[in-house]
């Protein structure tokens, strides 16, 4: 997950190189005259790298754009948080400024996605962004229905 304009510019500039060494890696093995089927399978690994890194800056952006990104249960609640931060342009410093904490801490929090994080302190963390936590708790049988 990018973080900030500084992670996602070093991304931006990664994935343009990734796709040049995809592109070139396709010429050596055509050019080695195996089977498509055999480059396919070797490129295979070498893409889904690709496609995570394309996937994290696609996140980013949105988040920049301001699109609301649904959260399925409180499992992605810290990458919401991280993405209601970066879609009010807010910096960690900024965060941790309203927070009245160390930005270090925003930061060790928001690399490892808030894991463990308890609900008093994402209501904190919420409350400091100005949005609000609507919850509901559904049994499985009631959404299975």
């Amino acid at each position: 997950m990018i973080l900030n304009q500084h992670e996602y510019k070093v991304a931006v500039a990664r994935l343009q190189l990734e796709k040049r060494r995809l592109e070139q890696q396709v010429e050596r093995l055509q050019a080695m005259d195996l089977a498509p089927g055999v480059v396919s399978r070797v490129m295979e690994s070498l893409e889904s790298s690709y496609a995570q890194l394309a996937e994290d800056v696609g996140d980013y952006e949105q988040s920049t754009e301001g699109v609301a990104v649904p959260i399925d249960g409180l499992g992605n609640l810290g990458t919401a948080l991280i993405g209601m931060r970066i879609a009010q342009n807010l910096s960690q410093q900024e965060l941790a400024d309203r927070l009245e904490v160390d930005r270090k801490a925003i930061s060790r929090s928001e690399h490892c996605q808030y894991r463990g994080l308890t609900l008093e302190r994402a209501v904190r963390i919420l409350a400091a962004l100005g949005v609000e936590l609507r919850l509901e708790v559904v049994s499985k049988e009631s959404a299975a229905a």
